[in-house]
Protein backbone atom coordinates (compact mmCIF):
# COMPACT_ATOMS: atom_id res chain seq x y z
CA UNK A 1 0.00 0.00 0.00
CA UNK A 2 2.79 2.40 0.82
CA UNK A 3 4.29 2.01 -2.67
CA UNK A 4 0.88 2.54 -4.24
CA UNK A 5 0.34 5.75 -2.25
CA UNK A 6 3.83 6.95 -3.21
CA UNK A 7 3.08 6.39 -6.89
CA UNK A 8 -0.20 8.27 -6.59
CA UNK A 9 1.63 11.14 -4.85
CA UNK A 10 4.28 11.21 -7.61
CA UNK A 11 1.55 11.69 -10.17
CA UNK A 12 -0.13 14.36 -8.10
CA UNK A 13 -3.22 12.26 -7.51
CA UNK A 14 -2.96 12.33 -3.72
CA UNK A 15 -1.20 14.60 -1.29
CA UNK A 16 2.40 13.61 -0.58
CA UNK A 17 1.50 13.41 3.11
CA UNK A 18 0.72 9.71 3.67
CA UNK A 19 -1.85 10.50 6.32
CA UNK A 20 -3.93 12.48 3.87
CA UNK A 21 -6.75 10.62 2.22
CA UNK A 22 -7.81 13.62 0.17
CA UNK A 23 -7.78 12.86 -3.55
CA UNK A 24 -7.07 15.36 -6.28
CA UNK A 25 -9.89 16.64 -8.47
CA UNK A 26 -8.36 14.76 -11.41
CA UNK A 27 -8.46 11.50 -9.48
CA UNK A 28 -12.04 12.11 -8.40
CA UNK A 29 -13.06 12.88 -12.00
CA UNK A 30 -11.39 9.71 -13.28
CA UNK A 31 -13.10 7.58 -10.64
CA UNK A 32 -16.42 9.25 -11.41
CA UNK A 33 -16.12 8.35 -15.10
CA UNK A 34 -15.09 4.80 -14.24
CA UNK A 35 -18.23 4.43 -12.16
CA UNK A 36 -20.32 5.22 -15.23
CA UNK A 37 -18.33 2.80 -17.38
CA UNK A 38 -18.71 0.08 -14.78
CA UNK A 39 -22.43 0.78 -14.61
CA UNK A 40 -22.74 0.34 -18.37
CA UNK A 41 -20.84 -2.94 -18.23
CA UNK A 42 -22.95 -4.19 -15.34
CA UNK A 43 -26.13 -3.25 -17.22
CA UNK A 44 -24.85 -5.13 -20.29
CA UNK A 45 -24.56 -8.21 -18.09
CA UNK A 46 -28.02 -7.71 -16.60
CA UNK A 47 -26.65 -6.70 -13.20
CA UNK A 48 -29.01 -3.78 -12.84
CA UNK A 49 -28.70 -3.38 -9.06
CA UNK A 50 -24.92 -3.08 -9.32
CA UNK A 51 -25.25 -0.67 -12.23
CA UNK A 52 -27.68 1.46 -10.24
CA UNK A 53 -25.30 1.49 -7.26
CA UNK A 54 -22.43 2.71 -9.45
CA UNK A 55 -24.59 5.46 -10.93
CA UNK A 56 -25.71 6.49 -7.45
CA UNK A 57 -22.05 6.72 -6.35
CA UNK A 58 -21.26 8.80 -9.42
CA UNK A 59 -24.19 11.13 -8.76
CA UNK A 60 -23.20 11.51 -5.11
CA UNK A 61 -19.75 12.68 -6.17
CA UNK A 62 -20.96 14.83 -9.06
CA UNK A 63 -23.92 16.34 -7.20
CA UNK A 64 -26.43 15.60 -9.92
CA UNK A 65 -24.12 15.62 -12.93
CA UNK A 66 -25.93 15.43 -16.25
CA UNK A 67 -23.92 12.45 -17.54
CA UNK A 68 -24.90 10.40 -14.51
CA UNK A 69 -28.53 11.37 -14.85
CA UNK A 70 -28.52 10.33 -18.52
CA UNK A 71 -26.94 7.02 -17.51
CA UNK A 72 -29.66 6.59 -14.89
CA UNK A 73 -32.37 7.22 -17.49
CA UNK A 74 -30.72 4.76 -19.87
CA UNK A 75 -30.60 2.16 -17.10
CA UNK A 76 -34.31 2.58 -16.40
CA UNK A 77 -35.09 1.95 -20.06
CA UNK A 78 -32.88 -1.12 -20.14
CA UNK A 79 -34.67 -2.59 -17.14
CA UNK A 80 -37.94 -2.82 -18.99
CA UNK A 81 -40.31 -1.10 -21.36
CA UNK A 82 -43.17 -0.55 -18.94
CA UNK A 83 -44.73 2.83 -18.28
CA UNK A 84 -43.08 3.06 -14.87
CA UNK A 85 -39.58 2.59 -16.30
CA UNK A 86 -40.34 5.00 -19.12
CA UNK A 87 -41.51 7.69 -16.68
CA UNK A 88 -38.44 7.16 -14.47
CA UNK A 89 -36.18 7.49 -17.52
CA UNK A 90 -37.90 10.67 -18.68
CA UNK A 91 -37.61 12.15 -15.18
CA UNK A 92 -33.88 11.42 -15.17
CA UNK A 93 -33.44 13.00 -18.62
CA UNK A 94 -35.40 16.10 -17.59
CA UNK A 95 -33.22 16.39 -14.49
CA UNK A 96 -30.12 16.09 -16.69
CA UNK A 97 -31.33 18.91 -18.95
CA UNK A 98 -32.08 21.05 -15.90
CA UNK A 99 -28.71 20.27 -14.31
CA UNK A 100 -26.77 21.16 -17.44
CA UNK A 101 -28.85 22.77 -20.20
CA UNK A 102 -25.99 22.68 -22.71
CA UNK A 103 -25.27 18.96 -22.31
CA UNK A 104 -26.32 17.70 -25.73
CA UNK A 105 -26.63 13.98 -24.83
CA UNK A 106 -29.34 14.85 -22.29
CA UNK A 107 -31.46 16.52 -24.98
CA UNK A 108 -30.87 13.58 -27.33
CA UNK A 109 -31.85 11.00 -24.72
CA UNK A 110 -34.92 12.98 -23.68
CA UNK A 111 -35.98 13.46 -27.30
CA UNK A 112 -35.64 9.79 -28.18
CA UNK A 113 -37.53 8.73 -25.05
CA UNK A 114 -40.32 11.20 -25.83
CA UNK A 115 -40.43 9.91 -29.41
CA UNK A 116 -40.80 6.34 -28.14
CA UNK A 117 -43.59 7.54 -25.86
CA UNK A 118 -45.44 9.01 -28.85
CA UNK A 119 -44.98 12.61 -27.71
CA UNK A 120 -43.86 13.89 -31.11
CA UNK A 121 -43.94 17.65 -30.53
CA UNK A 122 -41.93 17.48 -27.33
CA UNK A 123 -39.55 14.99 -28.92
CA UNK A 124 -39.00 17.25 -31.91
CA UNK A 125 -38.17 20.22 -29.66
CA UNK A 126 -35.68 18.18 -27.62
CA UNK A 127 -34.05 16.67 -30.70
CA UNK A 128 -33.84 20.07 -32.42
CA UNK A 129 -32.08 21.41 -29.32
CA UNK A 130 -29.69 18.47 -29.44
CA UNK A 131 -28.78 19.37 -33.03
CA UNK A 132 -28.36 23.04 -32.08
CA UNK A 133 -25.79 21.95 -29.52
CA UNK A 134 -24.18 19.23 -31.68
CA UNK A 135 -24.83 20.07 -35.34
CA UNK A 136 -22.04 17.74 -36.52
CA UNK A 137 -23.17 14.79 -34.37
CA UNK A 138 -22.60 11.40 -35.95
CA UNK A 139 -26.31 10.65 -35.75
CA UNK A 140 -27.40 14.08 -37.02
CA UNK A 141 -28.82 12.72 -40.33
CA UNK A 142 -30.93 10.19 -38.44
CA UNK A 143 -32.16 12.82 -36.00
CA UNK A 144 -33.04 15.14 -38.89
CA UNK A 145 -35.05 12.27 -40.35
CA UNK A 146 -36.93 11.93 -37.07
CA UNK A 147 -37.64 15.65 -37.12
CA UNK A 148 -38.95 15.44 -40.67
CA UNK A 149 -41.06 12.43 -39.69
CA UNK A 150 -42.49 14.40 -36.77
CA UNK A 151 -43.35 17.30 -39.04
CA UNK A 152 -40.56 19.43 -37.61
CA UNK A 153 -39.13 21.99 -39.96
CA UNK A 154 -35.75 20.79 -41.15
CA UNK A 155 -34.58 24.38 -41.09
CA UNK A 156 -35.05 24.38 -37.30
CA UNK A 157 -32.35 21.74 -37.02
CA UNK A 158 -28.99 23.26 -37.90
CA UNK A 159 -26.77 21.33 -40.28
CA UNK A 160 -23.07 20.81 -39.76
CA UNK A 161 -21.04 23.65 -41.20
CA UNK A 162 -23.74 26.31 -40.88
Amino acid sequence: IKSYNERLAERGLVAADETSSKRSPEFAAAVSQLLLRNAALDADLGRFARAHASIDRHLAGERGGAAGLVALGDLHLRQGDGAEQQQAALAAYVAAVEAQPTFAPAHRARGLALRDAGRSEEAAAALARYLELEPAAVDAPIIRGYLTEAGGALGAAPRAGR
